[in-house]
């Protein structure tokens, strides 16, 4: 095991403790190789990178997949993280508003909405700013 295989394996345990393990091991069930490639290269590689602040990577995975319309589960997961890394939900939804121009209203209501199911799934009550 690589010191950057190791090193994106912790990444990724920061973002999601409860379940980033757990989605490693399924991918290597599938393709061992590909899960070493994804792990060293996605999160021990450029996610380890030191220039932005992770609260402002997660907000960046936020825009791009929100353009996407097949990464409902890894919106979801990203959400999660910036929650965890301190973004507050009128940060994140600030960042979907914002890509309306680029993706287009459906794909904005679909993250909008993502980003409520997180909040009512993962973040008590009393944090919660206002539902959309």
């Amino acid at each position: 095991m690589s010191e950057t295989y190791r090193k994106g394996l912790k990444e990724i345990i920061r973002i999601d403790p409860e379940n980033g393990a757990d989605f490693v091991d399924e991918l290597k069930k599938v393709s061992p190789e590909f899960a070493e490639y994804f792990v060293e290269f996605a999160f021990g590689t450029i996610y380890t990178r030191s220039i932005l602040e992770p609260k402002l990577k997660e907000l960046i995975a936020i825009a791009t997949l929100s353009a996407m319309s097949s990464s409902h589960s890894h919106l979801k997961l990203h959400i999660l993280g910036a929650i965890r890394m301190g973004c507050s939900k009128e940060e994140i939804m600030e960042v979907i508003i914002q890509s309306v121009i680029y993706v287009g209203f459906m794909k904005t209501t679909i993250a909008l909405n993502l980003v409520k199911e997180v909040f009512e799934e993962h973040v008590p009550l009393a944090t919660q700013a206002p539902t959309l």
